[in-house]
Protein backbone atom coordinates (compact mmCIF):
# COMPACT_ATOMS: atom_id res chain seq x y z
CA UNK A 1 0.00 0.00 0.00
CA UNK A 2 3.40 2.33 -0.23
CA UNK A 3 5.67 2.96 -2.52
CA UNK A 4 7.38 -0.65 -3.15
CA UNK A 5 11.00 0.95 -3.86
CA UNK A 6 12.56 -2.34 -5.45
CA UNK A 7 10.77 -1.58 -8.51
CA UNK A 8 11.54 0.43 -11.04
CA UNK A 9 8.13 2.78 -10.50
CA UNK A 10 8.85 3.84 -7.09
CA UNK A 11 9.58 7.47 -8.20
CA UNK A 12 6.04 7.14 -9.85
CA UNK A 13 4.57 6.10 -6.70
CA UNK A 14 6.16 8.61 -4.86
CA UNK A 15 4.69 11.40 -6.43
CA UNK A 16 1.28 9.52 -6.46
CA UNK A 17 1.47 9.49 -2.93
CA UNK A 18 3.09 13.00 -2.45
CA UNK A 19 0.02 14.18 -4.94
CA UNK A 20 -2.79 12.61 -2.38
CA UNK A 21 -1.08 13.35 0.46
CA UNK A 22 -1.55 17.30 -0.91
CA UNK A 23 -5.36 17.21 -0.76
CA UNK A 24 -5.64 16.97 3.13
CA UNK A 25 -6.37 19.56 5.04
CA UNK A 26 -4.41 20.32 7.75
CA UNK A 27 -6.66 19.62 10.75
CA UNK A 28 -6.68 16.11 9.24
CA UNK A 29 -2.68 15.84 9.25
CA UNK A 30 -3.17 16.87 12.85
CA UNK A 31 -5.27 14.33 13.53
CA UNK A 32 -2.76 11.39 11.88
CA UNK A 33 0.17 12.56 13.50
CA UNK A 34 -1.63 12.34 16.88
CA UNK A 35 -2.55 9.05 15.81
CA UNK A 36 1.00 8.17 14.75
CA UNK A 37 2.18 8.94 18.08
CA UNK A 38 -0.27 6.90 20.30
CA UNK A 39 1.42 4.20 17.59
CA UNK A 40 4.37 4.89 17.88
CA UNK A 41 4.12 5.08 22.38
CA UNK A 42 3.73 1.02 21.70
CA UNK A 43 6.25 0.02 24.41
CA UNK A 44 5.11 2.37 27.13
CA UNK A 45 1.82 -0.07 26.44
CA UNK A 46 3.62 -2.84 25.96
CA UNK A 47 5.36 -2.86 29.15
CA UNK A 48 2.05 -1.63 31.39
CA UNK A 49 0.54 -4.78 29.72
CA UNK A 50 3.32 -6.80 31.09
CA UNK A 51 1.68 -6.40 34.93
CA UNK A 52 -1.09 -8.53 33.28
CA UNK A 53 1.35 -11.27 31.10
CA UNK A 54 3.71 -11.09 33.73
CA UNK A 55 6.22 -12.42 31.11
CA UNK A 56 9.97 -12.12 32.81
CA UNK A 57 11.67 -13.63 30.44
CA UNK A 58 10.09 -12.47 27.23
CA UNK A 59 9.26 -16.19 25.87
CA UNK A 60 6.68 -17.19 28.68
CA UNK A 61 4.17 -19.74 27.35
CA UNK A 62 1.38 -18.39 29.33
CA UNK A 63 -1.87 -17.12 27.31
CA UNK A 64 -1.40 -13.67 28.37
CA UNK A 65 2.08 -13.59 27.47
CA UNK A 66 1.51 -15.24 23.88
CA UNK A 67 -1.63 -12.55 22.81
CA UNK A 68 0.58 -9.71 24.87
CA UNK A 69 3.53 -10.44 22.27
CA UNK A 70 1.35 -10.91 19.41
CA UNK A 71 -0.53 -7.73 19.97
CA UNK A 72 3.01 -6.25 20.31
CA UNK A 73 3.95 -7.60 16.84
CA UNK A 74 0.90 -6.27 15.38
CA UNK A 75 0.77 -2.55 16.65
CA UNK A 76 4.15 -2.35 15.81
CA UNK A 77 2.95 -2.36 11.99
CA UNK A 78 0.81 0.20 12.65
CA UNK A 79 3.18 3.05 13.75
CA UNK A 80 5.99 1.53 11.08
CA UNK A 81 2.70 1.88 8.62
CA UNK A 82 1.54 5.69 9.42
CA UNK A 83 5.56 6.74 10.23
CA UNK A 84 6.36 6.05 6.74
CA UNK A 85 3.30 7.16 4.56
CA UNK A 86 3.64 10.67 6.71
CA UNK A 87 7.63 10.31 6.04
CA UNK A 88 7.22 10.28 2.28
CA UNK A 89 4.25 12.89 2.05
CA UNK A 90 6.46 15.93 2.91
CA UNK A 91 3.35 17.44 4.50
CA UNK A 92 5.22 17.00 8.30
CA UNK A 93 8.38 17.87 10.24
CA UNK A 94 9.35 14.39 11.17
CA UNK A 95 12.38 15.59 13.25
CA UNK A 96 9.92 17.14 15.60
CA UNK A 97 7.67 14.30 15.63
CA UNK A 98 10.25 11.82 16.41
CA UNK A 99 11.26 14.16 19.22
CA UNK A 100 7.66 14.04 20.54
CA UNK A 101 7.56 10.42 20.33
CA UNK A 102 10.71 9.87 22.06
CA UNK A 103 10.17 12.50 24.91
CA UNK A 104 6.46 10.82 25.43
CA UNK A 105 8.46 7.06 25.64
CA UNK A 106 11.02 8.33 27.95
CA UNK A 107 8.49 10.56 30.01
CA UNK A 108 6.69 6.81 30.71
CA UNK A 109 3.11 5.96 31.20
CA UNK A 110 0.90 5.78 34.10
CA UNK A 111 -2.72 4.44 33.41
CA UNK A 112 -3.92 5.98 36.72
CA UNK A 113 -4.25 2.48 38.36
CA UNK A 114 -2.64 0.23 39.95
CA UNK A 115 -5.92 -2.36 39.64
CA UNK A 116 -5.33 -5.26 36.93
CA UNK A 117 -9.08 -5.05 36.29
CA UNK A 118 -8.85 -0.89 35.29
CA UNK A 119 -5.72 -1.88 32.95
CA UNK A 120 -8.18 -4.00 31.23
CA UNK A 121 -11.18 -1.54 31.34
CA UNK A 122 -8.11 0.55 29.89
CA UNK A 123 -7.09 -1.16 26.93
CA UNK A 124 -10.42 -1.52 25.74
CA UNK A 125 -11.43 2.10 25.50
CA UNK A 126 -7.65 2.56 23.91
CA UNK A 127 -8.06 -0.12 21.23
CA UNK A 128 -11.74 0.93 20.43
CA UNK A 129 -10.79 4.63 20.46
CA UNK A 130 -7.47 4.36 17.98
CA UNK A 131 -9.99 2.09 15.94
CA UNK A 132 -12.64 4.53 15.47
CA UNK A 133 -10.02 7.34 15.21
CA UNK A 134 -8.45 5.82 12.22
CA UNK A 135 -11.73 4.64 10.68
CA UNK A 136 -12.61 8.13 10.35
CA UNK A 137 -9.35 9.46 8.92
CA UNK A 138 -9.51 6.91 6.38
CA UNK A 139 -12.74 8.01 5.66
CA UNK A 140 -12.11 11.62 5.38
CA UNK A 141 -8.85 10.77 3.37
CA UNK A 142 -11.19 9.16 0.85
CA UNK A 143 -13.41 12.27 0.41
CA UNK A 144 -10.10 14.52 0.18
CA UNK A 145 -9.45 12.43 -2.32
CA UNK A 146 -5.78 10.51 -0.74
CA UNK A 147 -7.34 6.28 -1.72
CA UNK A 148 -3.73 5.67 -0.31
CA UNK A 149 -4.19 6.87 3.17
CA UNK A 150 -7.82 5.98 3.26
CA UNK A 151 -6.83 2.35 2.49
CA UNK A 152 -4.09 1.89 5.03
CA UNK A 153 -6.14 3.28 7.88
CA UNK A 154 -8.75 1.25 6.62
CA UNK A 155 -6.38 -1.79 7.00
CA UNK A 156 -5.32 -0.60 10.67
CA UNK A 157 -8.87 0.12 12.03
CA UNK A 158 -9.80 -3.40 10.88
CA UNK A 159 -6.28 -4.91 12.67
CA UNK A 160 -8.09 -2.58 15.98
CA UNK A 161 -11.38 -4.14 16.33
CA UNK A 162 -9.71 -7.92 17.39
CA UNK A 163 -7.66 -6.74 20.32
CA UNK A 164 -10.47 -4.79 21.25
CA UNK A 165 -12.69 -7.48 22.31
CA UNK A 166 -10.00 -9.06 24.06
CA UNK A 167 -9.75 -6.99 27.31
CA UNK A 168 -13.20 -6.67 27.69
CA UNK A 169 -13.80 -10.82 27.73
CA UNK A 170 -10.67 -11.31 30.01
CA UNK A 171 -12.93 -8.86 32.31
CA UNK A 172 -16.12 -10.94 32.00
CA UNK A 173 -14.41 -14.04 32.73
CA UNK A 174 -12.49 -12.63 35.74
CA UNK A 175 -15.63 -11.10 37.41
CA UNK A 176 -17.02 -13.73 39.12
CA UNK A 177 -13.64 -14.42 40.74
CA UNK A 178 -13.55 -11.38 42.37
CA UNK A 179 -15.51 -8.18 43.67
CA UNK A 180 -12.77 -5.88 42.39
CA UNK A 181 -13.83 -6.33 38.77
CA UNK A 182 -17.67 -4.82 39.69
CA UNK A 183 -15.57 -2.08 41.14
CA UNK A 184 -13.57 -1.62 38.10
CA UNK A 185 -16.68 -0.90 35.78
CA UNK A 186 -17.84 1.45 38.23
CA UNK A 187 -14.86 3.54 38.37
CA UNK A 188 -14.08 7.08 36.11
CA UNK A 189 -12.69 4.70 33.12
CA UNK A 190 -13.42 8.23 30.96
CA UNK A 191 -10.59 9.57 32.85
CA UNK A 192 -8.54 6.42 32.66
CA UNK A 193 -9.36 6.02 29.12
CA UNK A 194 -7.50 9.85 28.78
CA UNK A 195 -4.00 10.23 27.19
CA UNK A 196 -1.38 10.50 29.64
CA UNK A 197 2.20 11.94 29.47
CA UNK A 198 3.01 14.77 27.53
CA UNK A 199 3.54 15.40 23.90
CA UNK A 200 6.70 17.18 24.16
CA UNK A 201 7.36 20.98 23.90
CA UNK A 202 6.42 21.55 20.28
CA UNK A 203 3.14 22.56 19.49
CA UNK A 204 0.96 20.05 17.23
CA UNK A 205 0.73 22.82 14.87
CA UNK A 206 4.16 23.36 13.88
CA UNK A 207 4.82 19.94 12.96
CA UNK A 208 3.07 20.56 9.67
CA UNK A 209 4.31 21.89 6.17
CA UNK A 210 2.76 23.16 3.68
CA UNK A 211 0.94 20.80 0.83
CA UNK A 212 4.06 19.92 -1.55
CA UNK A 213 4.44 19.85 -5.16
CA UNK A 214 5.72 16.93 -6.06
CA UNK A 215 9.88 17.45 -5.78
CA UNK A 216 8.93 20.62 -4.17
CA UNK A 217 9.58 21.81 -0.49
CA UNK A 218 7.56 25.21 0.59
CA UNK A 219 8.23 25.02 4.30
CA UNK A 220 6.60 25.12 7.63
CA UNK A 221 3.06 26.15 7.65
CA UNK A 222 2.81 29.59 10.39
CA UNK A 223 0.23 29.14 13.41
CA UNK A 224 -1.26 32.10 12.27
CA UNK A 225 -2.39 30.17 9.38
CA UNK A 226 -3.70 27.38 11.76
CA UNK A 227 -4.93 29.01 14.66
CA UNK A 228 -8.62 28.32 15.09
CA UNK A 229 -8.60 25.70 12.55
CA UNK A 230 -6.97 22.77 14.33
CA UNK A 231 -9.00 21.41 17.21
CA UNK A 232 -7.40 21.79 20.85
Amino acid sequence: HLPDFSTDAWRDQVEALRRGASLLPDDLLVVLVGDMVTEEALPSYSMALNQLARDHEGTSPSPWARWLRGWTAEENRHGDLLNAYLRLSGRVDMPAVERTVQTLISNGFDSGSREPYDLLGYTSFQERATRVSHGNVARLAEQAGDAMLARCCRLIAGDEARPDTVPVEGADRCEPLSDRAARARSSELGEIAAERGPLGASPVATLLREPVEVGADRGPVGADRLRGGVPG
